[in-house]
């Protein structure tokens, strides 16, 4: 899975992921930017990096949803979980060259992340 190389997976090992949840979600909001650019420009067999990128946040994020109240962690976790699970299809579909199901992973990534900081806002 993923793409050739060295570059990419320097920057899967290089990414300092920031120790405020805030600075997660600006991070993760960020990587789905990316991963939309990259399908419009055509790019499927690149979305997989900022795709796994994101995923690594959204499961630092995972650390610090014990400071939320329970309705919100429940919404959370969820959320991470949807994103991790995007991640990996964004990644499969990615090097198919499959753009309608990059899309469809793409949608479900950007609704997780929503839903992410909607948890979070109410803190």
């Amino acid at each position: 899975m993923g793409g050739p190389g060295g570059v990419a997976n320097f920057a899967l090992a290089a990414q300092v992921l920031p120790a405020t949840s805030s600075g997660l979600l600006d991070l993760l909001s960020t990587r789905g930017e990316e991963i939309r650019d990259l399908i419009e420009r055509g790019q499927l067999g690149a979305v997989y990096v900022p795709a796994l990128l994101g995923k690594d946040a959204a499961l630092a994020l995972d650390d610090h949803a014990g400071d939320l109240p329970d309705h919100r962690r429940s919404q959370a976790v969820r959320a991470v979980r949807r994103i991790v699970l995007a991640a990996w299809q964004l990644d499969a579909f990615g090097d198919l060259g499959d753009r309608e199901k990059v899309t469809s992973a793409y949608d479900l990534y950007a609704s997780a992340i929503g839903e992410l900081k909607a948890a979070y806002a109410t803190r």
